[in-house]
């Protein structure tokens, strides 16, 4: 049985570099990285929340990435077709998942765990809508396999979006704290 396990993540480890060579060499697809997926929401929304002035507080930020992110979490895969069988890649697991994510945002939300919460629901259905610009989705499977699919991304572009929003969150991260000092020097002054 063990064996069978370290065999099993030997495949995964081959099947990963065989995913990142592809894309760089624009054959086969692979799956988009749970990066991409994990920060775009996030980056988006924080943003956002910045521009409008409030601030989410990190552990807010924190569930909205994890959500984004968890139809690859839940269901890793590294094929398209692994993708198109998934029972975390359609529709009836985003409805599924909008009780659960108000549930946590209520339990584990600093403030505002409604707005969280809807966030959350928010960040997997931009998963989706990734997935399904980028290779596709089965959308209602597993009561039909059809797919919803576009390819508006290409495979060489994915590696390079997973950096951009890197680069983009480690950029929110320091505006967020330039806004927060800024906010306790003002408080401090008044």
């Amino acid at each position: 049985m063990l064996r069978n396990f370290a065999t099993s993540v030997n495949a995964q480890r081959s099947s990963f570099a065989f995913c990142i060579g592809t894309a760089l060499a624009k054959e086969e697809p692979c799956s988009v990285f749970v990066i991409t997926h994990g920060l775009s929401p996030l980056v988006g929304i924080g943003f956002a929340d910045l521009a409008a002035g409030r601030q989410l507080e990190r552990a807010n930020l924190i569930l909205i990435a994890l959500a984004g992110a968890a139809p690859d979490i839940l269901s890793p895969h590294l094929s398209l077709d692994a993708r198109l069988h998934s029972w975390t890649h359609n529709l009836w697991f985003l409805l599924g998942s909008i009780p659960v994510w108000l549930l946590l945002a209520h339990r584990f939300a600093d403030t505002r765990w409604l707005t969280t919460g809807l966030l959350m629901v928010f960040a997997t259905g931009f998963h989706l809508f990734c997935d399904a610009i980028s290779g596709g989705i089965a959308w209602l499977y597993p009561y039909s396999d059809e797919v919803i699919a576009r390819r508006w991304v290409p495979y060489s572009w994915w590696l390079a979006l997973d950096a951009l929003f890197m680069v983009l969150t480690g950029l929110l991260w320091w505006l967020r704290q330039r806004a927060w000092k800024k906010r306790i020097q003002t408080r401090d002054t008044d």
